[in-house]
């Protein structure tokens, strides 16, 4: 493990630039749930509601059952507001910063706002999946989002907020399961960043380093392949499991996220 530690290291200190994708398993070091059991199996909502996750999670659910999920809703954004980042991400941070300032990217399938808390800027950040902090129509009217407010949370659990411009209810800007309802342009607006940041800087090699992304929703590692194919950039995978790469360029770091980009904090001096 020490000499692929090394490798990883060596191939951060060698590029030019930095893309940071992280899954779920970058916040379990935090405490946030992943749903997920070793075996990749979904689990079920802790709590009033035993059911499997993507039976909860999706539109037509979250639709029929408004009150209770908006109730859910609000708890889970304020367990993400007592959240503490692990120190990892001030690892992420260090290394992003100090090491490739500019040339530094982070994309997300993670909808906790745990980055931008994190001090990463938010114009640096890709959450392809959305962010729970932020509200659209359930319709969806327009492709507006707006901020979850303070007094949003802490109004009664059924005063819900509504839609300012057709007066139906909300939810928040997260991708549910089954999920045709999602406004994507929040998420357009920051892929087109991402865009310009790639063109900007075609000519530079960069480093992936990807993060607690499994296998049973796929979203960042099919993010991963496409850029490692599409830029010719070596992937760093930091999975506790199903970690292993076959490209001979990739290397595979079989650790949680914290105990992982600590090791490779010992080797990367700034």
């Amino acid at each position: 493990m020490q000499q692929t530690i090394l490798q990883a290291a060596d191939l951060i200190l060698d590029a030019q630039g930095l893309i940071v994708l992280t899954g779920a398993g970058m916040g379990a070091d935090s405490g946030i749930p992943t749903y997920r059991g070793v075996d990749g199996s979904w689990g079920k909502i802790q709590g009033e509601l035993q059911m499997p996750i993507e039976m909860v999670m999706n539109p037509a659910f979250v639709q029929a059952n408004l009150g209770v999920m908006w109730d859910r809703f609000i708890r889970r954004i304020h367990s993400f507001q007592m959240i503490t980042p692990h120190k990892g991400f001030d690892v992420l941070n260090h290394i992003g910063t100090q090491i490739f300032q500019d040339n530094y990217f982070h994309i997300t399938s993670n909808i906790d706002g745990q980055l931008q808390k994190a001090g990463v800027s938010s114009a640096q950040i890709l959450e392809i999946h959305g962010n729970i902090h932020y509200l659209q129509c359930t319709t969806p009217c327009q492709t507006n989002t707006w901020p979850v407010t303070a007094a949003m949370l802490d109004a009664v659990p059924w005063q819900i907020p509504t839609c300012p411009h057709c007066g139906a209810f909300t939810r928040p800007n997260v991708l549910l399961f089954q999920d045709n309802t999602f406004v994507r342009a929040r998420v357009k607006n920051q892929q087109a960043v991402f865009e310009q940041f790639k063109a900007a800087r075609w000519s530079q090699s960069f480093v992936l380093l990807e993060i607690g992304a499994g296998v049973q929703v796929k979203a960042i590692r099919l993010f991963s392949a496409r850029l490692a194919q599409q830029l010719k950039a070596p992937l760093i995978r930091i999975n506790p499991y199903d970690s292993l790469v076959e490209n001979p360029r990739h290397v595979s770091i079989a650790l949680p996220a914290l105990e992982a980009l600590q090791a490779l904090a010992e080797h990367i001096k700034t």
